[in-house]
Parts: C-alpha cells; structure tokens; sequence
C-alpha cells in the first residue's frame, strides 16, 4: 500500500494600514528555552532565592557542603524537564482525540453522496495546526472550535511534534518495517518579517524548512514549491501549485507532506488476483481487479457494517500497531454508515475486533485527489481567517494576513503487495486455518466502503476515504 499527500495554506496580504499594527506583539528575539515556557517560568522563580537554598547543608564558611549550586541548578532543570515531558505526554493523548473529532467532521463537510472520497486528516490537521499558532483573539477561537481542539495553543506545537515522533516507524535489526515521511515547509515572501517566536515554533516543534521567495515571480515560485513537494512525496504529487494559486500578494505559505508505504503482515497473492464487478448502485457495476485471500484478520460486525483490519509490517516508535480499516455496509447503501461515523461508534468498533477466519475480496485501488478545502474548512466555523478582519498578529505582529486558500493533494494505492518473510509465515498459519469445522466468514468488498489507515491503540487517523466508484 502506498500513501502520499499534501496539505498547502496560502496567506495573502491586505494593502497596508498603520492600524493594522499590533502593538502587543512587538517583535520579540528572545529565544525560548529547551524547558519551554512553563519550565522557564519555574526556573526564573526559584533562582533569585539565596544560593544556600540550593544546597542540602551549608559549612560554617557559607560554602556547599554536599553540592556547589551549579549542581543543584542541574537537579531542578532535570525535574522541570521530567515535569515537562509528562505533560507533553497528557497534551498528545488529548491530540489524538482531537485530531479524530476533527477527522470525521470533515469527512462530513467533503462528503459527496456519488462520488469517492480521499483525504489525510493527519496532514491536514498538522498544517492548520501551524496556522493556529498563529492566529490570535477570534480568528484563534474559531479555528479552536473548528479543529475540536481542547489542547492549549502554547502547548500545542510540543505535543504536536511528540505525536510526530509516535508515529514514526519503530527501527529494527530486521529491518521491511512500514516507511512513514512526514516534512512541512514554510514559505515566505522575500520582503515579510516573521516573528521569531513563530519561526522557532515552525522549526523546532513542526520541524519546517524555511525559505524565502519572490512570490511577484510567480512561475519561479510555484516549480520551486512543486519540485519541493514533489522531492518530499518521491514524485507522487508534482503539482498541487497551479497557475493562479500564487500571485503578488501572497505573503506566507505554508505545506505540510505525509508519505507513507507499508506491506500487509498477510499479503494477498498477485495470482489469486481476477476481474469481477464492482456495484457502485444496486443498478450499476464496472468491471475491477479483485484481490482475494483467506486467512485470520481481526473483523467485527453490527447489524448495518462489518469492520476488517489489514495490519501492515512493523511497529510504531511507541509499539503500536498500524492497519487498514476497511468498514463494509451490509447493503449497498452508505447513508446509515455514513451517519453512524463517529469518534465513540469506530473506537468501540475497533475495541471489539476479533481474530477470525475470513475469506476476503477487496478491489485494487489507485485514487488521486485534489481539494481545494476553504469551502469544508468555512462549513466547520473557520470563517474570520478567510477575510480581512481575520488576526494572524501572531505570525507577523500586523493585522494585514489572511488565509487565502488550502489545498490539500492525496494519492493512494492498495494492490497485493507483501514481503517474502511475512508470506511465508502467513502460508503455515493459513495451513493451519483450513482445518477449521467453520467455513470462513465472507467478507466480499464488491460495493462502496469507507477505509482509514490508523493507529489502532491511539485511534489516530492518518488517512481516510470512501471507494463510491472504480
């Protein structure tokens, strides 16, 4: 399975207007600590107090008996630090919940009845992040409701980048794990000023590129973007910049890559492979590859769905487990699963998979899909940072930002692909699995479905679509 996309956010800059200063946000060169700022507050307290406080006992000269201060200064840094990082932790489980509410709430706002769907939450989620950082009074609120976010704006970036480091490939000596890329890039114009707040929070928590371009030389900076993008995503998405997204009076851009590649643990076998009918409506069907294999899956079914998981290779860095959910109504209406997707529903779906028997035919798919996402995004309540009295005082110190567009760019694959090892193992257990009285469950993919690539012990959504029509 192969996954790349693309999330871009374009600033354009109003004509200028002394009132549009932001006197509270004078540009501030102070750089932040590794504490962070709750850590450096602490600090700033506890180190005006007499220097005998820092040690455990004092000689009759006033010296350190057990330790010199600069060694007791070390000690409350360390436990300012382990305090930080437990917070963090709290900060990024309350994410991922956030991130999952935010998921199907677009998935809501894109949704079209007879055509396919295809999106990366994640990515999304991770650029509008970057802007959020930005975004100040209640332009901030309103994104705050829009993206469902109960994780505080200073706090966010740092879990942001800790969830980034989750969902990264766990390394092993064995090696033929799933590959995971994540890149941002922040774009600016040659002649606009970036706080240095904003640009710390861009590179060191969203690890962004940074550069600088002439966006008044339009085709130059659209190839220089494209071809980043198209380095980041190895040339999967090589134009998500068209002509007219960038002009004069783009200021600030900013981009967002998610690649991702993994093999099933249970491939399919390219020779089981045929050609059947794929019943888009009950009165219409177009001929597909159908994949099909029979093995053990974890699968759970309700009255109206059933829910297969497609475990892929390899762990997360927190050794969890990433997997293919594909979610089948039991008629080939989607209005009552559709209707049903919700954060509760899928977590208590997933929670009740089961490992069983089952044989499966699931189509080959390959979508591409770009979104132009201003409509979705002012559905969700994001209007104010869409006009002039939208406030990115955060990003430039001035009111003469807004967001202009956000498009966001997919390409997905699903085919038979599997890694010798796996197969072979695959092979003795399948063996073992004919042997079973039961005959297997059917778990026939050949009418519309929804999928997501997930994580299945944090329920983060990575991608997510809904195959409506080959």
């Amino acid at each position: 399975m192969l996954c790349r996309c693309i999330c871009l956010i374009l600033f354009s800059m109003l004509a200028w207007n002394p009132s549009c200063l932001n006197a509270k946000a004078i540009p501030n060169v102070i750089h932040k600590s590794v504490l962070g700022n709750a850590g450096a507050a602490d600090l700033q307290q506890a180190l005006p107090a007499p220097k005998q406080g820092m040690c455990k006992h004092m000689s009759d000269t006033g010296g350190c008996k057990d330790e010199d201060a600069g060694a007791a200064q070390n000690r409350f840094v360390n436990h300012v630090r382990y305090k930080n990082s437990e917070e963090k932790q709290d900060q990024t489980k309350e994410l991922i919940k956030d991130i999952s509410e935010f998921s199907f709430s677009l998935f809501s706002s894109v949704n079209e009845p007879s055509n396919n769907i295809l999106f990366s939450p994640y990515s999304i989620y991770s650029c509008l992040s970057m802007v959020y950082a930005g975004t100040r009074g209640e332009t901030a609120s309103e994104m705050q409701t829009a993206l469902s976010l109960n994780v505080n704006q200073k706090k966010l970036p740092g879990a942001s980048a800790k969830l980034a480091n989750m969902l990264k490939s766990k390394e092993t000596e064995a090696g033929g794990s799933y590959e995971m890329h994540l890149a941002n890039g922040l774009w600016l114009d040659m002649d606009t000023f970036v706080l240095s707040d904003f640009r710390h929070i861009a590179e060191n928590e969203y690890h962004a590129a940074v550069q600088s371009l002439d966006f008044s030389k339009t085709d130059l900076a659209i190839n220089t973007i494209n071809d980043w993008i198209s380095g980041q995503t190895y040339g999967k998405i090589s134009k998500i910049l068209q002509e007219g997204d960038v002009d004069g009076s783009t200021r600030v851009l900013l981009t967002n890559a998610v690649y991702f590649k993994g093999s099933w643990q249970k491939p399919f076998d390219p020779k089981a492979t045929k050609t059947s009918p794929f019943f888009s409506s009950p009165e219409a069907s177009t001929d597909v590859k159908m994949m099909e294999n029979t093995s053990h899956f974890s699968y759970f079914e309700n009255d109206s769905m059933q829910m297969l998981s497609l475990p892929f290779k390899g762990k997360t860095a927190e050794n969890s487990q990433l997997a293919c959910l594909i979610l089948l109504p039991k008629s080939t209406q989607m209005t009552d699963l559709e209707k049903a997707l919700t954060v509760s529903n899928i977590e208590e779906s997933i929670s009740q998979l089961k490992s069983q028997n089952v044989h499966v035919q699931l189509p080959k798919i390959n979508l591409k899909m770009r979104m132009e996402l201003n409509p979705a995004l002012q559905a969700l309540g994001i209007k104010l940072a869409f006009t002039k009295d939208g406030d990115f005082s955060g990003i430039d110190g001035m009111r003469d930002l807004f967001l202009s567009k956000v498009i966001h760019d997919t390409f997905f694959s699903l085919d038979e692909a599997g890694v010798t090892a796996a197969a072979a193992t695959a092979a003795s257990i399948n063996a073992t699995a004919v042997l079973e009285k039961n005959p297997p469950i059917e778990f026939i993919a050949n009418h519309p479905f929804i999928f997501l690539i997930a994580d299945l012990n944090y329920k983060t959504v990575l991608f997510m679509g809904k195959f409506q029509r080959p």
